[in-house]
C-alpha cells in the first residue's frame, strides 16, 4: 500500500513539472471547448475574470424583470423577441371566457366553479314569507358542478372558501341547488339557516362540522356526516335518515321534532348522552328514557369506550327520537 501511494504522489509530481515546464516553453493547456475552438485554462481564467464569454444579464421590460447567460447583447434581442412572440400567441380571449363562465351560469347568477374554485365551507340561508310557505322544498341535489335555479337570490358570494347563499325560493320555479359529486365530502364546515321553507338533500353531505337552524321549516336529507354538530329547532322537523356523529352533537329543541338513526363510531352503544326535557320526550330506539311516561325529565348514560361521542340535549315540548343501528 505504501509503495502504491508513493508511485502515485511520484506521478503527480513528474506530471505536474512537465505541465509546468510546458507552459514556461510557451506551451498552452486547454481546459474548454466553445464557438467551434478550444480555448486554453489561461483565456478561459481571463474571461472569467471578465464575467466569462457568457455574461449574466438583467434587464427589464413592460412584462416584468428577466435575465440570463448571454455571449452578446444579439442574444438578448432575439429571446426578447421569443418572448414578445410568446405573450402574443396567448388567447386572452379565451382567458376571458373563461372567467365570465367561472362567474356566471346561464341564467346570470354567480356560482362557483369546481375546476378553479376552492370551496371549504358552505354557508346557506332559505328565506320564507306567507306565499313561498308550503310550497315545494327547496332540493339539493349533486352533479358535475355548481349551479342554482328558481330562486330570488338576496345575497351571493364567494370569499375565502365560504360560500354564502342567502335566498328566498321562487315561487314560479322549483328552487334547486346543485352541488358537485366531487365536494361531497370535502366540506370544513356546513351551516343551515331554515324560516318556515322545506329543504331536501337527495345524497349524502360530510363536513368536519356541521350547524342546523330551522324555526318552522324542514330538513330532510339521506344523510349527514359530521364529527361535530351543533342543531337548533323551534317548531320545525330534522329529519336526515341517517345522522353520523364521530365526537359530539348540540341540540337544543323547542316544539319541533327530530327523527333520525344516529350512527356512531361503534356500535351505538357507545353513545353517551346527557338529556334534559320540559314537556317534551327524548326517544331512545324506541324508550322514552326522559320525559314522557320514563317519570324522569333528565337522563344521562356514559359512553361505553373512552372517547366514546356524546349527544347533549335540551328539550322543550317537542320530540326527540333517535334509533341506533
Amino acid at each position: 500500500m505504501k509503495k502504491l501511494i508513493i508511485a502515485c504522489c511520484a506521478v503527480l509530481t513528474i506530471g505536474g513539472c512537465m505541465a509546468i515546464g510546458g507552459w514556461a516553453a510557451g506551451g498552452q493547456l486547454y481546459s474548454s471547448y466553445y464557438n467551434g475552438a478550444l480555448h486554453s485554462v489561461t483565456e478561459r481564467v481571463a474571461n472569467a475574470a471578465h464575467h466569462g464569454p457568457f455574461r449574466y444579464r438583467f434587464w427589464l421590460d413592460d412584462y416584468g424583470w428577466h435575465s440570463g447567460w448571454f455571449d452578446d447583447d444579439d442574444d438578448i434581442d432575439g429571446t426578447l423577441d421569443d418572448m414578445d412572440d410568446t405573450l402574443d400567441d396567448i388567447d386572452y380571449g379565451y382567458l376571458a371566457q373563461e372567467w365570465s363562465n367561472r362567474t356566471n351560469t346561464q341564467n346570470g347568477i354567480f356560482v362557483p366553479n369546481v375546476s378553479v374554485d376552492t370551496v371549504q365551507n358552505l354557508h346557506f340561508e332559505f328565506l320564507s314569507d306567507d306565499e313561498a310557505s308550503g310550497t315545494a322544498p327547496v332540493q339539493i341535489v349533486f352533479a358535475n358542478d355548481y349551479n342554482v335555479t328558481g330562486a330570488d337570490i338576496q345575497q351571493n358570494k364567494l370569499e375565502h372558501g365560504t360560500w354564502t347563499l342567502r335566498l328566498r325560493p321562487a315561487s314560479a320555479a322549483d328552487c334547486v341547488i346543485t352541488l358537485p359529486f366531487s365536494t361531497a365530502d370535502a366540506f370544513s364546515n356546513i351551516s343551515f339557516e331554515i324560516d318556515d321553507h322545506p329543504v331536501q338533500i337527495d345524497g349524502s353531505l360530510t363536513a368536519k362540522s356541521m350547524e342546523v337552524d330551522i324555526e318552522g321549516g324542514s330538513l330532510t336529507a339521506d344523510v349527514l356526516n359530521a364529527d361535530r354538530f351543533d342543531i337548533d329547532i323551534g317548531s320545525g322537523r330534522f329529519a336526515p335518515s341517517q345522522l353520523f356523529v364521530g365526537t359530539q352533537a348540540d341540540i337544543e329543541l323547542d316544539s319541533g321534532t327530530i327523527t333520525s338513526t344516529i350512527i356512531t363510531p361503534g356500535d351505538g352503544s357507545d353513545l353517551g348522552y346527557q338529556v334534559s326535557t320540559d314537556s317534551g320526550v327524548f326517544l331512545f330506539d324506541g324508550h322514552a328514557v326522559a320525559g314522557g311516561d320514563s317519570g324522569s325529565r333528565h337522563a344521562s348514560r356514559k359512553g361505553a369506550l373512552n372517547g366514546s361521542p356524546i349527544l347533549r340535549a335540551e328539550i322543550g315540548s317537542g320530540t326527540l327520537d333517535l334509533l341506533t343501528r
